[in-house]
């Protein structure tokens, strides 16, 4: 976790590579590694509690769409507009895959129901991974991010 919160104020448009290079530490935990012009780090996922999310994402990672993707939006307190007023402010880095690529990517995966926190468990704290999701309910696609804070 140190890596990232070092890297939040200069991830900005940080091309990044998630090269797909999978292990899995335990069953049920595919690891990731991503690599960045900043350096590299290894995201763990949960497909025990969020199998769904967690099929989508490899399948982006696993057709390469990642290659040439890059962090977009860092969001921190003095930036951060809620889109329900009554949000918390989240602070977080995303990323998403390689723009040139979207058409395709749009194309070949289509977007999956999120898994709500209140269904599988998990809690967005600091260190977690979550999939974005576009204005609609369950409009997950390629975008992730990593949470800073609780």
């Amino acid at each position: 976790m140190p890596l990232v919160l070092v890297l939040l104020g200069v991830l900005w448009q940080v091309p990044a590579v998630v090269d797909g290079s999978k292990t899995v530490s335990q069953p049920g935990r595919p690891r990731v590694r991503v690599e960045t012009a900043l350096g590299a780090f290894v995201l763990e996922l949960d497909a025990d509690h969020a199998p769904k999310t967690v099929e989508n994402f490899l399948k982006y990672v696993d057709g390469g769409y990642y290659t040439g993707g890059r962090f977009h939006r860092a969001t921190r307190p003095d930036n951060y507009v809620a889109a329900p007023p009554d949000r918390p402010p989240m602070q977080i880095i995303q990323g998403g895959i390689n723009p040139d690529r979207a058409g395709e990517a749009k194309a070949a995966i289509p977007p999956v129901p999120l898994e709500r926190t209140t269904v599988t468990g998990l809690k967005h704290v600091a260190g977690v991974v979550s999939m974005a999701r576009g204005a609609e309910a369950d409009s997950g696609t390629s975008d992730f991010f990593i949470l800073l804070d609780d």
